[in-house]
């Protein structure tokens, strides 16, 4: 899940090389999810994560709860 590989590396390159994809497609997750969301899941610049928001942490938190699911999913799919 990209939320969670992001805030466990700190970083959108390290996540994206966690997952085997690459950083524009972790990049182009994340802000997706922002979009539609309507809020920032990190603080960050255009070079560094700094840290999940107060929504990215509960991101996070529901995402990790749901990680015996999608990481079931990545194994078929790692796009996901």
């Amino acid at each position: 899940v990209p939320v969670v590989a992001v805030a466990e590396t700190g970083g959108f390159r390290q996540a994206a090389q966690r997952r085997g994809v690459s950083q524009p497609t972790i990049g182009a997750r994340i802000r997706h999810l922002e979009a539609v969301w309507g809020v920032r899941v990190f603080h960050r610049t255009t070079r560094r994560v700094i840290g999940p928001s107060d929504q990215g942490e509960h991101a996070r938190g529901y995402a990790e709860s749901c990680a015996p699911d999608t990481e079931k999913m990545a194994v078929d799919d790692p796009r996901l």
